[in-house]
């Protein structure tokens, strides 16, 4: 009697078929370069010897984070996030502050600050709505927006970070994005699904509900619309 392959099953053959989610916001290179120029400036002081710095190209801001989602549920969020269109115009962001997160006495993340504003209020709502609609859930119940540029590493106790003079940034905001994220021994890995404009039209055929399931003929890597705007860390 021949034996049954059904116990030599790879365990995470089914985590295969999901995907490390968020939606969020890129940053755009010339503010990346400035905040990179901010780190190397402090690097070198005596609180932050036990911190780890983000590649400039790895800046973002997260407005939701999913967690892990099964790639048939990803590929309905592409199309729900499209339309109706969530972000109706562009609008513009300022950089606040950089000091510690989550908060200033226990601080494991050094972060620049992004000024709350209606607009972006207004986005993060939006986006929220719709993933109760599609019942799924957000890690980011509250926004509190931020771009991660160092954080301390493992091991050691979080402390007090002085506050550090934060240059006048001010950006515009003209899309939004599904990123994949991707967890290596190196640190975390991004890749852009897909990209949310005010222009996108109407698809002419939408998904009509995220238990449609995972389909077979889908590779991972047709996931990414843009190769070129991977940001590996």
């Amino acid at each position: 009697m021949q034996g049954s392959q059904t116990g030599n099953a790879n365990p995470n053959s089914f985590r295969e078929r999901e995907l490390r989610c968020f939606i969020g916001l890129s940053v755009p290179n010339p503010v990346r370069k400035i905040l990179h120029r901010e780190c190397l400036a402090i690097q070198g002081q005596s609180q932050f010897q036990h911190f780890k710095w983000l590649k400039k190209q790895n800046y973002h801001l997260t407005l939701h984070f999913l967690g892990e989602l099964p790639i048939g549920t990803v590929q309905i969020l592409k199309q729900e996030l499209k339309w109706p269109r969530l972000l109706d115009q562009p609008f513009d962001l300022e950089i606040d502050s950089i000091g510690g997160f989550p908060t200033k006495s226990s601080s494991r993340f050094l972060v620049a600050r992004v000024k709350q504003n209606t607009e972006l209020r207004a986005l993060f709502d939006r986006i929220q709505e719709k993933m109760i609609d599609l019942g799924l859930q957000s890690g980011s119940p509250e926004p509190r927006p931020h771009i991660t540029l160092g954080r301390l590493k493992r091991g050691f106790k979080a402390g007090r970070l002085k506050e550090i003079s934060a240059p006048e940034l001010k950006f515009t905001i003209d899309e939004f994005h599904l990123f994949r994220s991707t967890l290596t021994p190196e640190g975390s890995m991004y890749e852009i699904l897909d990209t949310f404009r005010p222009n996108d039209t109407e698809p002419s055929t939408r998904f009509q509900s995220p238990t449609a399931g995972y389909d077979d003929s889908l590779d991972e890597e047709e996931l990414v619309d843009d190769p070129d705007l991977d940001l590996n860390g």
